[in-house]
């Protein structure tokens, strides 16, 4: 079986309002970028979230978001997909751990 893999661009407004809403002095953020994973001859595709990384001194958060991808493109998950939040709330978060 083959598999085609297709990059997914991080959304650059996402980012943005990351950068603007999110950075601290101890803070460091990295973007990675989702993919897709589709299997040749097959009606089966699958789908790799974007991820924020945030990590200071001390602690480490996985934030993974699927944009486009997911039946609210404003969803985030922290660590797992158990437990969706909106932004606001995903920036309150940050705020009171980092």
């Amino acid at each position: 079986m083959k598999i085609k893999t297709k990059k997914l661009e991080f959304p650059k407004e996402i980012k943005d309002k990351c950068d603007r809403y999110l950075s601290r002095k101890n803070l460091e953020i990295t973007y990675l970028n989702g993919y897709m994973m589709e299997f040749k001859n097959t009606n089966f595709s699958t789908i790799s979230p974007h991820k924020i990384l945030m990590k200071s001194k001390d602690k480490e958060v996985i934030i993974l978001y699927y944009g486009e991808h997911l039946y609210d493109e404003e969803l985030f998950f922290i660590n797992n997909t158990k437990n969706g939040c909106s932004f606001q709330k995903l920036r309150e978060l940050v705020v009171n751990y980092f």
